[in-house]
């Protein structure tokens, strides 16, 4: 999926943490909500996403955000 991603119009960049308990959190940036929302809406995407309800998640969350602020510290 991940090279889907990257090829799509907007993409940024692509990220995920994991907990030692196995938690784990991924954080994908386009440029617009547009691109966001054709990302969402791709087909494999799509396809993914149904695949991962039915056999891998037992539960999940997704959150939509615009950064309010950006800080940034370079040495």
């Amino acid at each position: 999926m991940l090279a889907i991603a990257r090829a799509m119009p907007g993409f940024l960049s692509y990220q995920v943490y994991k907990a030692e308990n196995g938690e784990r959190c991924s954080i994908t940036e386009f440029e617009t909500h547009e691109q966001l929302r054709a990302w969402r809406e791709h087909p494999r995407h799509r396809a993914a996403q149904e695949t991962g309800r039915r056999r891998f998640y037992s539960s999940y969350s997704l959150h939509v955000a615009e950064p309010e602020r950006t800080s940034l510290f370079e040495r």
